[in-house]
Formats: structure tokens, C-alpha cells, sequence
């Protein structure tokens, strides 16, 4: 929609985080593939996920919300919900109080990330409908908030080609930094002033893209961020110069998450299951500039109580499928593999170009496609918030045509909404 913005970003953590509060069975929900998609054990998942949130909110420069949202007066947080510092609150999201819900969340989200979300993730609605209806059981929603300085302050050099004759802003700063060269990738890590939070910024080499680094060698780069090979990294006295950005991005992960092995949980219209997700949305905003790095990142799903969605829809309330007509729509699984990045906000492929400068005088220069991510070293869990930059220009947001604005909140509708295929297929060959 719109010219690309030629980015790409995500959050493994806020959507680690809300499967780990779905996990607590707040609803009863299938909870088969979390285990696996989490690298955890499922006895584990509550106590490491409390440990994680509890020392990440102990940094002052990262806050953390999780948000349960029910219409259901009276509903009481069970106490291994509380113990993932999430927060169960009433809110009437029933018709007609909708639109006022939606604009109270909305606000709410804004809040939590200083004024960078209002109406990027959930839709204000319209004749096509809206995220919440009244066969909601709940709405999750967490958030993530970093805003810090630089170990080594950067500044202003202007205008600079990147990946290509289009320019970006560029800034420069001088230091002691953390590099590593190889022969298919070129990694720089970037410290943040008085914390635990680093930047690592990562470059293909050898004309490999950016998606197909990330698919086929950026685990393996992890395991050695994970393993400390102190003999592949090595600190240098290096001038610096990376381009600057400012950019808001947005996707629906609902597909990925069921090739990964959470095929019964969402989108899983079958009457067997209490409840079902509709969707999984996200949307990530990153701002690097020459006095800090700020991340905000969002992460939302909507859980249907499935008897009331039954009514809502009029199915026969005496239709029992029996367990051999029950579709399981998606037939396709994976190995547990990184999410893609795959967002809305996706740019055509990159070109494969020449690797970023780095000359005998000490200067590094990111001049070509990277891949960047967000990680605390302390808990050394990976990635917090990860993304690409790819061409020139960068932009905010998608450039639409003035009069079909709309279409926006029409593409943040469909985030929310299960395909139509899944939908159908879930309800074929109901002995009805």
C-alpha cells in the first residue's frame, strides 16, 4: 500500500512476553507449541518469563505494561497472572460502547509509550468492523519502552548515499567499539550510556540480501553473541558513521505463529476449544538520533470465547462435530525457526551491495543494507526488538493518496481478522 517505508522491524520479546501471560490458562486456550516455540519447558515458562520481566523493569529507562482487558465485570487476576506483572482491568467494549472503548485503549497505549501510539495498532473501525466485538472474552496487549544514551555521543554529518544514489542522514562518533568480520556478515555493537542495553547492527557480505541472512545465518550469529567468543569479537579504536532513522512499523503474525506450531490456538474455529485467538498484531517504533535510541513496541491479540461467537454467527447451537470432522485447517508445519519480518511495511528486496567501508585509518561506515537489534547482555536472552534497514528513503509511514486514508484503518482491520480461508474451512463439513 503506498511506497514502501524500506524497513522492517519486530518484537520476539512483547510477543514472547503476552504467550507467556496467555500461558497462565487466565482462559482456557490450547497451549500446544508454546513450550516448543518458547525453548521452554512448559513448568518453566511462568517462572523464567517473571524472572525476565522483573529484571528488565528494574532498568529506569525500560517500562513495561501487560494489559488483560475483559468486559466481564468482577473478573478477578488470578495470582500467577500478577506474578508476570500483568494487569486484568474492566472495560465495556460491548456494542454500542465500541468506538468510546476503542478510543479509551487507544489512549491508554499512548500512555505507555509516551505519546508514540495512538491509533498506529488498533483500528477506530468502520463499515468493515472493528478489533473487539461482543464474543470477545479478551483483549491482551503489552507494551515495551526504551529510551537511552549513547556510551559514546554521536553527531550530525548530513546527508549520505545509502544502498544505492539515495541519501539518508548520517551520524558520526568516535570510540572504543565492538566488532567482528567474517566472511558473510560484518557486525558492529553499539553501548548504551549507564545500561546493560546494546545495539548491535549486523551487515551481510558476500551479495547475500537481508532476509535471506536473517533465514539462514542470523541464528547462528546469536549462538555466538550467546557463547562470548571473546577470540571473534575484538574491541577497536574506530570512527563510526551510521545512518539515522525514524520509523513506525506494523504487521499481523498470526500465519507465522501457526507454522510454528500454534495451529490450535488461532484462528481455530473448531468446537472442542473454549476460546481461539483472532489475530496477533504488533507494531514496533524505533528512533535512532544523535542523543539516544528510544523503541516502543506493542503487541496485541484478541481471544473469541467461541460459544458466544457460535451465536453471534447463528450456527446451530446442537452442532457437535465429531473428532474426525474437526478441520485442522493448516497442514503445513516448520522446525522452530526465527518469525519472519515479513510486516506490512516491507520494501522490495534489496540489491546485494559492497560491504560497509571500513579503511586502515579506522573509519566503519554502514553505507549498505543491515539488520539491527535491541538485546540486554545482562540476561543474555537474544533479541528484545529487531529490524532492517534497507533503502532509501526511509519513511514513518505509508504514503497514501490524499482521500484514501481510510485504507489504513482498513489494513489495520484486516491485521485483526482471521483470512477468510482458515474462517470457512473451520466451519466446512459441520454436521449441521
Amino acid at each position: 500500500m503506498g511506497e514502501p517505508i524500506g524497513a522492517e522491524g519486530f518484537s520476539p520479546f512483547t510477543m514472547s512476553y503476552l504467550l507467556a501471560v496467555v500461558h497462565t490458562q487466565i482462559w482456557p486456550v490450547p497451549t500446544k507449541g508454546f513450550s516448543k516455540l518458547l525453548h521452554l519447558e512448559d513448568q518453566q515458562i511462568q517462572n523464567t518469563y517473571q524472572w525476565i520481566v522483573e529484571q528488565l523493569s528494574s532498568d529506569t529507562h525500560v517500562i513495561l505494561h501487560s494489559n488483560v482487558l475483559t468486559a466481564t465485570k468482577g473478573f478477578q487476576t488470578p495470582q500467577n497472572v500478577s506474578n508476570l506483572k500483568s494487569r486484568v482491568s474492566y472495560i465495556d467494549y460491548n456494542a454500542p460502547n465500541t468506538n468510546e472503548a476503542i478510543m479509551q485503549i487507544n489512549a491508554m497505549l499512548s500512555g505507555q509509550t509516551f505519546g508514540k501510539y495512538y491509533d498506529k495498532l488498533v483500528p477506530l473501525g468502520g463499515w468493515y468492523g472493528t478489533a473487539i466485538y461482543n464474543y470477545t472474552s479478551g483483549l491482551f496487549l503489552n507494551t515495551l519502552y526504551f529510551n537511552g544514551g549513547w556510551e559514546y555521543p554521536f553527531y550530525s554529518i548530513g546527508p549520505m548515499e545509502f544502498a544505492g544514489p539515495n541519501k539518508l542522514p548520517f551520524l558520526e562518533a568516535y570510540g572504543n567499539f565492538n566488532v567482528i568480520s567474517q566472511p558473510n556478515y560484518r557486525a558492529l555493537r553499539i553501548p548504551l550510556k549507564n545500561s546493560s542495553k546494546v545495539l548491535i547492527l549486523v551487515e551481510p557480505r558476500g551479495g547475500k540480501r537481508i532476509k535471506d541472512f536473517a533465514n539462514e545465518d542470523f541464528e547462528s550469529f546469536l549462538e555466538l553473541r550467546r557463547n562470548k567468543s571473546a577470540e571473534e569479537w575484538s574491541f577497536r579504536e574506530l570512527r563510526v558513521r551510521l545512518p539515522a532513522f525514524n520509523i513506525s512499523l506494523r504487521g499481523s503474525f498470526s500465519e507465522n505463529l501457526r507454522n510454528l506450531g500454534l495451529k490450535n490456538s488461532i484462528c481455530a474455529y473448531n468446537y472442542k476449544n473454549l476460546h481461539t485467538f483472532e489475530a496477533f498484531v504488533q507494531s514496533t517504533y524505533a528512533h535512532l538520533a544523535e542523543d539516544k535510541f528510544e523503541i516502543a513496541s506493542v503487541t496485541a491479540a484478541s481471544l473469541t470465547d467461541i460459544k458466544n461467537h457460535q451465536d453471534f454467527y447463528h450456527f446451530n447451537k446442537n452442532c457437535t462435530p465429531q473428532e474426525d470432522q474437526i478441520n485442522d485447517v493448516e497442514t503445513t508445519t516448520t522446525d522452530n525457526k526465527n518469525i519472519s519480518l515479513d510486516t506490512e511495511t516491507t520494501s522490495e528486496p534489496s540489491k546485494p551491495s559492497a560491504s560497509s567501508t571500513e579503511d586502515p585509518d579506522g573509519m566503519l561506515v554502514m553505507e549498505s543494507p543491515f539488520l539491527w537489534y535491541f538485546e540486554d547482555e545482562a540476561l543474555g536472552i537474544g533479541p528484545l526488538v529487531l529490524g532492517t534497514v534497507e533503502t532509501a528513503p526511509l519513511r514513518t509511514e505509508p504514503q497514501i493518496d490524499k482521500g484514501f486514508e481510510w485504507l489504513l484503518e482498513l489494513e489495520k482491520y484486516m491485521y485483526w481478522s482471521c483470512p477468510d480461508p482458515w474462517f470457512e474451512e473451520s466451519f466446512k463439513n459441520q454436521p449441521c
